[in-house]
């Protein structure tokens, strides 16, 4: 064998570990590459998350605030039915009577407490006050 021959075998040597190399180099990355687009989309979920853009339970989003803008438009509506018409409730405070009324309607806790802006505890012992009271259903 001449020097010729022997660079020759070491180039082409040289050149298939090489190709191997970038073989593995690219499959590596390939599989780096699903690991990444995963933690991405992890990432996003977790950023809607606190940014309060999730929506709500089963993915109702729009549809649930059609119901909330439904729900507030009512209680504006027994609002302005109210203040036309006597105070038959004595010296309860607006927001309280509220409670009950959006109780009859059928609305839990957790929604009461969310429209009017009171503390679900508070919710919970106003509702049992007027039942016992017998003024909510």
């Amino acid at each position: 064998m001449t020097s010729i021959d022997i660079i020759l075998a070491i180039t082409i040597i040289l050149w298939l570990a090489s190709i191997l190399a970038f073989l593995y180099l690219y499959r590596r990355f390939a599989k780096q590459r699903v690991v990444l687009a995963a933690v991405t989309k992890d990432l996003d979920q977790a950023l809607h998350c606190l940014n309060g853009s999730e929506t709500r339970e089963g993915g109702l989003g729009f549809a649930a605030n059609i119901e909330d803008a439904a729900i507030k438009a009512k209680l504006h509506q027994y609002t302005t039915a109210r203040h036309s018409g006597k105070n038959e409730t004595g010296g309860i405070p607006e927001r309280y009577r509220h409670i009950s009324t959006l109780a009859t309607h059928g609305l839990d806790i957790d929604a009461i407490s969310t429209i009017l802006q009171i503390p679900r505890g508070e919710t919970e012992q106003l509702l049992k006050l007027f039942n016992l009271a017998g003024q909510c259903a």
